[in-house]
């Protein structure tokens, strides 16, 4: 087990097993915390030749875990949806994959059937969709695949159809490049970019954000089209949670995610060691509000300071969008995305502004006609 956990920390931390050197970028993705200098030390402890706890290089595992990183798990992992696709559209080529397994399964989106045969089960398919593709046409493929994430009929119809699943949480991933150095709210506001700039989006090299993070029109656009598809076929079977606090707003009544309440602030972060956080996106130090070897996580939970970072959801908000017609649909959305400014030049702006905006603006007509039938609006 140890040479599982330490190979799984040398890979983590980008130790070259050659000198066994750490790399000077360490674990760059973490904040400086107890935990990060413990796995810190214990990689050295264990490639020191000198050290008692060194482990010879002929006696480590590899191991990779997923745990922590961008790699999607749920419903399934990320590789495994990539290599059920190819193996759909090279089909077409193959008519006896309809009638021999494992491909009969992965066609008719038989998850079950596929888990049965384990690991050998997977190994045909990974024959047939990447053998003999060099390195180029492989990164060609798997971009083409990428793309087609901005396709939200299909991916709706793959979670709702061939999940089976029945409840939806659309998350963006929006990550400012300096959010080691600096909590969200605290960046300097000369660094945040204008609405519709190059900087604002993620495909400039002096964008405010990584390069992974979802451009905001492009939300908006997904959303949209996954809007259409849920209300057309799925409207009171699937449940997706931004869909129905759309909804369940305009009627008056709370909202049902945090994410586009008025206030916030219900959902502390507490750390291994007792220390309790204003927000699980909020783990910096101007955001500890205690520690729960001293204070009740109740007496926390309803402290000054916390009730202060819930009512700054509202209290901060620009005044562009204090005067926007959805502003109770979405209250500037997730504080720690207002990373730009208005197009007056006001900081404070949700990144994801513009695409949160055209969604609103294209369920409208849509949720007049639902409150109405529901007898929250007369005809």
């Amino acid at each position: 087990m140890m040479k599982k956990i330490l190979l799984g920390c040398l890979l983590w931390c980008g130790v070259t097993t050659g000198s066994m050197a750490i790399a000077s970028d360490v674990l760059p993705y973490w904040h400086e915390s107890p935990s990060k200098a413990q796995i810190i030390d214990f990689v050295t402890r264990v490639t020191d030749p000198t050290s008692a706890a060194f482990v010879p290089v002929s006696d480590r595992i590899a191991v990779f875990d997923n745990d922590g990183t961008l790699w999607s798990e749920q419903p399934i992992y990320g590789q495994l949806a990539f290599l059920m696709d190819r193996i759909k559209a090279q089909a077409p080529d193959h008519p006896e994959w309809q009638t021999t397994q494992p491909f009969k399964a992965v066609l008719e989106g038989d998850l079950a059937t596929l888990k049965h045969g384990g690991t050998e089960s997977l190994l045909p398919l990974l024959a047939a969709t990447h053998a003999g593709m060099t390195s180029d046409a492989f990164r060609e493929t798997v971009s083409t695949w990428l793309a087609s994430a901005k396709h939200p009929k299909a991916v709706y119809r793959f979670l709702a159809d061939e999940l089976g699943t029945t409840r939806v949480q659309f998350n963006p991933a929006v990550e400012p490049k300096f959010f080691k150095e600096s909590a969200p709210a605290k960046i300097e506001q000369s660094t945040k970019p204008m609405q519709d700039s190059p900087r604002a989006k993620p495909d400039h090299p002096l964008s405010v954000v990584t390069p992974w993070t979802v451009d905001p029109d492009d939300y908006g656009t997904f959303l949209s089209g996954v809007w259409d598809e849920w209300l057309a076929t799925d409207f009171g079977r699937v449940h997706v949670n931004l869909f129905e606090t759309a909804i369940a707003q305009a009627a008056g009544l709370p909202a049902q995610t945090c994410t586009q309440a008025e206030i916030c602030g219900k959902g502390l972060a507490v750390e291994h060691d007792g220390e309790v956080f204003s927000c699980d996106n909020y783990v910096y130090p101007q955001y500890r509000i205690g520690n729960i070897k001293d204070t009740h996580l109740g007496d926390l939970a309803f402290s000054k300071a916390q009730e202060s970072f819930g009512t700054a959801k509202r209290d901060t908000l620009p005044k562009q969008c204090r005067q926007c017609d959805y502003l109770r649909l979405c209250w500037g959305e997730c504080p720690k995305n207002r990373i730009i400014k208005t197009r007056a030049g006001e900081s404070g702006l949700n990144y994801l502004c513009s695409g949160l905006y055209a969604f609103y603006q294209h369920i409208g007509p849509d949720v007049v006609r639902i409150l109405r039938h529901l007898g929250y609006l007369k005809t």
